[in-house]
């Protein structure tokens, strides 16, 4: 009987490390063709809206991107000087 127990915990190991692999493949396989583009549009203008902290990528005006930014506590307004939590602004 022991010897029962000892092969049929091995083979659940083994079951488990299968499952496992197979999760891993079939979640890659979901990304690459959900998320992966053959020919991804290059952004012609950033567009960063400071009070939202996003940062959008446009092309032809449009957004096609959009993603979430750290900034300092204070964003809003022009950086004046060292340690004032405004983040820079450039064009």
């Amino acid at each position: 009987m022991i010897a029962l127990n000892k092969s049929l915990s091995v083979t659940s190991f083994e079951y488990k490390n299968t499952m496992r692999t197979l999760t891993f493949i079939f979640t890659f396989l979901f990304y690459l063709l959900t998320y992966a583009e053959s020919d991804p549009p290059f952004a012609d203008k950033v567009l960063v809206k400071k009070e939202d902290r996003k940062m959008f990528l446009l092309k032809d005006g449009n957004a096609y991107r959009e993603y979430h930014i750290s900034l300092g506590d204070m964003p809003k307004g022009h950086k004046q000087q060292e340690g004032d939590e405004k983040t820079p602004e450039g064009k």
